[in-house]
């Protein structure tokens, strides 16, 4: 098989913060006054003003990271052949009911059409956030068929896997841009309402929101395939 015909699978995912009262909780006891504040109404002021916004910033911060996050939509499409779909943990879907059905899907049409051929893993900054959520929310949710399938701990130079961002940018972090910046650079019309830090807030909103992120998701996927098609110079 060559390199133009192994198969790529390109992935985007859209994560929210944690729900989990126990990791806020465990967030808001380590958020303390500055070690300069020793009087009480100087404390009490700091905890009523401050802290609140202090302890929301970092549960915020908690949707980058597996552990504590969750994904609420998985796009992905299948190149050469042009399959694709986002999945939403919306209505009755759960995160577990997603990652499920991108398994079965994927791996589905990787058997009929690839021979089970083991794909290239495509997307951007896929080594340094995707690929590795992905697989802790796998193990996490018990969808252990699609953890053994991702490679996690993949680096940007290997075959396996093709990073975007670090094909474009290398791994200066001042040179870091974001995939919407290169597609504009690129000249690769971006149809797209909101970007990645409104996903929460729009998530919240319910299903017009949603409907918001699930297609800020569908946008990122195809942009993903039509840069990585501009740079591999399909």
């Amino acid at each position: 098989m060559s390199h133009a015909e192994i198969p790529k699978l390109y992935i985007d995912l859209e994560t929210l913060p944690t729900t989990d009262p126990v990791v806020v909780e465990r967030i808001e006891s380590k958020v303390t006054p500055p070690a300069n504040y020793s009087k009480a109404d100087s404390i009490a002021k700091w905890e009523q003003s401050v802290k609140p916004g202090v302890v929301d910033e970092r549960v915020s911060r908690t949707g980058l990271n597996g552990t504590y996050g969750s994904i609420c939509v998985l796009g992905w499409a299948i190149e050469p052949g042009g399959y694709g779909d986002v999945y939403a943990a919306s209505g009755n879907k759960t995160e577990a009911d997603i990652l499920r059905a991108f398994h079965s899907r994927t791996d589905e049409i990787l058997r009929a059409e690839f021979g089970g051929y083991n794909p290239i893993w495509v997307g951007y900054n896929v080594c340094g956030f995707d690929l590795r959520y992905l697989w802790q929310r796998a193990i996490i949710n018990r969808v252990g068929d699609l953890a053994v399938r991702i490679p996690y701990d993949a680096q940007p130079w290997q075959a396996k896997v093709v990073d975007l961002m670090h094909e474009w940018c290398g791994r200066n972090r001042d040179q870091w841009v974001s995939l919407s910046a290169l597609a504009h650079a690129l000249d690769i019309e971006v149809l797209d309402q909101i970007d990645g830090s409104q996903v929460a807030t729009q998530w919240a909103r319910g299903p017009e929101g949603q409907a918001l992120v699930v297609e800020h998701c569908r946008s990122d996927v195809a942009t993903t395939v039509a840069v990585h098609k501009r740079m591999a110079g399909m």
